[in-house]
């Protein structure tokens, strides 16, 4: 079981922050923190790369880099 008393405290930062911009940073140390930390070693990372039209407005894509974005705020000039 990995236990870890920084990774700890940053996810329950994060579990506690509204803000976005904060709660995204507190991500990226989290990943860092983990990178850092964890007893393994990966051996993949998916990266998606995206390409959208100027008139695609309110794409929101997860500080994380998720792979999977809500559609429900995008909209077309």
């Amino acid at each position: 079981k990995y236990h870890d008393p920084v990774t700890d405290d940053l996810l329950t930062q994060g579990r506690e922050t509204i803000d976005p911009v904060a709660r995204a940073d507190i991500d990226r140390d989290i990943e860092a923190r983990s990178t850092e930390t964890l007893p393994l070693i990966p051996l993949f990372y998916m990266s998606v790369d995206r390409v959208y039209q100027p008139h695609v407005r309110g794409i929101q894509v997860s500080a994380l880099g998720a792979h999977a974005m809500p559609l429900n705020q995008v909209w077309l000039d």
